[in-house]
C-alpha cells in the first residue's frame, strides 16, 4: 500500500500543516509491521526439513531470507522490540544453516542471502557453544569469490561487501586470494562510475538505483577505509542531490510515475555527516512503502543501530535548470512556479511533471504497430542522440521492438520474428520545450503503410481528459506529428493534446 493512500495518523504522511516527521521516529516505526509480517514466512517446525528457512518453498527471492535473518538478529540484540518469535537466537541459527545449505551447483550464489548471515556473525561467535555451519559458508564465500563480475553495480557492490565481511571472520579460514579478489573487484567497480557521479543500470542512469547502490557502497567504505571509496560515494551523493526537485524528491523510474524509497541504510549512514542526506532522506519518506519490499525491509532492518545521531537537513542550492549530457537528464525549476519538470533524454524523452503534494505526470511516448509488429518510441536500449538548446531538448533515434510476454505464445512469436528479415526499425524524434510557462512535447512519427500509433499507458493523461479512458489512436499512413502542451499553472487534467 502506498503511503499517498496511508491513514492520516501514519508516522510518513503527517496531515497537512502537521511538522515534518522525524526520520528516525518514522522508520523505527515503520520496521515493526514490516518485520512482523516478515517473520510470518519462518518455517518454525522443528522436524521440518526446512526448518528455519523463510522460503521453504524456494519460490521467493533471495531478498526475504536476507531480511529475515536480520529481523532475528534485530530481535535477538534488542533493536526490534518484538516477541513474536521465542527463541531468536535459536531460529537465527537454523537460518544461518539454510543459507549454508543452499545448493552449489549452479555457482550462481546470491550475496544477499550470505551477506546477512556473515553480517550478524562475529569472530566471537566461534568459540561460543553453537553448532555454526563455518565450513559450509566458506564454500559458499570461496564460490562468490570466483564469479565473474556482474552486470549491475549494486549487484556487484553486494558481492564485494559480501567478501569483504567474510574476510573480517577468522573462523571461516580464508585464502589470502579472496582478499585480492575483492581489491581487484572494488577497482573495477569504481571504474564503472561515470565522471557525473552516477554509475550505469541497464545501461543508463537510474536515481533509485544510485540510492540503492549507497548500501554496499557505504559499508563497504565503513569497512575497508578506503579514500577512493569515500571519494566515489562523495561523488554520487552530488549527483544525487543536484537532480531532485525542490521539495527533496528524486525522479522516478522513466517507465513508472512513482518508485517506493530504496537505500535506507546508506542514506541514514550519511545522514549522520551530510546534512543534504538528511534532506534527501526527509524528502523521499513518502515514497517509502507502508509494506515494503523484502529488499527495502532488509535495509531498513540495517539502518536501525544508525538511526541516533542524525545531522538536521540542510537543503543544497538547486539552480533554475540543471542538465546532465552524459546521464541525459534536465531538471527545471522556473523560479516564482510551483511545477518542476524533469527530462530523461537517455529513455527517448521521458517528462516528468511534478507539482507539490501530487503524484507525477509522466509523459512516455508512443506504441507503434504495423500488421503483427509493434515497437515503443521511448526506450533503454541506447543509441539516443541528444541535442540541447536554450530551453529545449531535441532527441532522436530509433523506436524498439516491444517485448513479447513471457507466455508460450510470446515466445513462439519471438521465436518466429528472429527467423524473419530484420528491418530498420522506425526513426522517430521528440523535441521537449520548457520555460516559465509550461511544456510542450512535440512528436514526429515516422509513415508506415496501415500503421498506427497508440499513446503507452500513463503517457497521455491529455488523452483522458479528451476521451475519457481511452487513448489516442493516430494513423501512420502519412506519418504523425502530435504535440502534447501543459500549462504548469493549470491543473493537469487541463492537458492538451494539439
Amino acid at each position: 500500500m502506498r503511503t499517498a493512500h496511508a491513514p492520516p495518523h501514519s508516522p510518513l504522511w503527517p496531515l497537512p500543516g502537521s511538522r515534518r516527521p522525524d526520520p528516525a521516529e518514522a522508520l523505527r516505526a515503520l520496521a515493526l509491521p514490516a518485520a512482523r509480517a516478515l517473520l510470518s514466512r519462518l518455517d518454525r517446525d522443528p522436524d521440518s526439513p526446512t526448518a528455519g528457512s523463510f522460503d521453504p518453498r524456494g519460490e521467493s527471492p533471495a531478498s526475504v531470507t536476507a531480511a529475515g535473518i536480520l529481523a532475528l538478529a534485530a530481535i535477538e540484540r534488542g533493536t526490534l522490540p518484538l516477541t513474536v518469535v521465542r527463541r531468536s537466537a535459536q531460529w537465527l541459527d537454523r537460518a544461518i544453516g539454510a543459507v549454508a545449505a543452499t545448493s552449489l551447483r549452479d555457482g550462481a550464489i546470491d550475496p544477499r542471502p550470505l551477506h546477512a548471515a556473515l553480517t550478524v556473525l562475529t569472530p566471537a561467535d566461534a568459540s561460543a557453544p553453537r553448532a555454526l555451519p563455518w565450513r559450509a559458508l566458506a564454500r559458499r564465500v570461496t564460490a562468490l569469490a570466483t564469479r565473474s563480475p556482474l552486470p549491475s553495480p549494486i549487484d556487484e557492490a553486494h558481492r564485494i561487501v559480501t567478501l569483504v565481511r567474510a574476510l573480517r571472520l577468522p573462523p571461516l579460514l580464508l585464502d589470502e586470494w579472496v582478499a585480492s579478489r575483492a581489491s581487484s573487484a572494488t577497482a573495477a567497480l569504481l571504474r564503472r562510475q561515470s565522471p557525473e557521479g552516477w554509475f550505469p543500470e541497464s545501461g543508463a542512469c537510474d536515481a533509485e538505483a544510485g540510492l540503492r547502490l549507497l548500501d554496499p557502497l557505504t559499508e563497504l567504505a565503513a569497512l575497508s577505509e578506503d579514500p577512493e571509496l569515500e571519494g566515489a560515494i562523495d561523488s554520487l551523493l552530488r549527483f544525487l542531490t543536484s537532480i531532485p526537485t525542490r521539495d527533496a524528491r528524486l525522479p522516478a523510474s522513466a517507465h513508472r510515475q512513482a518508485r517506493p524509497l530504496h537505500g535506507i541504510v546508506g542514506l541514514v549512514r550519511l545522514a549522520q555527516t551530510h546534512p543534504v542526506a538528511t534532506w534527501l532522506l526527509e524528502g523521499n519518506l513518502p515514497d517509502l512503502d507502508l509494506a515494503p519490499a523484502p529488499e527495502t525491509t532488509a535495509s531498513l532492518l540495517s539502518a536501525l543501530p544508525h538511526l541516533t545521531g542524525l545531522v538536521p537537513p540542510i537543503p543544497p542550492r538547486l539552480p533554475a535548470e540543471t542538465w546532465w549530457p552524459e546521464a541525459g537528464l534536465w531538471v527545471v525549476r522556473p523560479q516564482g512556479r510551483v511545477w518542476e519538470a524533469i527530462v530523461h533524454g537517455n529513455d527517448g524523452g521521458v517528462v516528468e511533471l511534478r507539482r507539490p503534494g501530487g503524484e507525477p505526470r509522466t509523459a512516455l511516448g508512443w506504441r507503434l504497430r504495423q500488421g503483427g509488429r509493434s515497437w515503443e518510441t521511448t526506450h533503454r536500449a541506447g543509441g539516443w542522440e541528444l541535442k540541447k538548446e536554450e530551453g529545449r531538448l531535441t532527441v532522436r533515434g530509433c523506436a524498439t521492438p516491444r517485448s513479447q510476454p513471457r507466455t508460450r505464445v510470446g515466445r513462439l512469436v519471438a521465436r518466429i520474428a528472429r527467423c524473419l528479415p530484420r528491418e530498420s526499425p522506425p526513426e522517430v524524434e521528440r523535441r521537449i520545450e520548457l520555460d516559465s510557462c509550461g511544456v510542450v512535447i512535440s512528436d514526429r512519427l515516422p509513415p508506415l503503410q496501415g500503421g498506427s500509433a497508440d499513446g503507452m499507458p500513463g503517457a497521455t493523461p491529455e488523452a483522458r481528459a479528451l476521451e475519457g479512458t481511452t487513448p489516442p489512436r493516430l494513423s501512420l499512413d502519412e506519418g504523425a506529428r502530435p504535440t502534447i502542451a501543459w500549462q504548469g499553472e493549470t491543473d493537469p487534467r487541463e492537458e492538451t493534446l494539439l
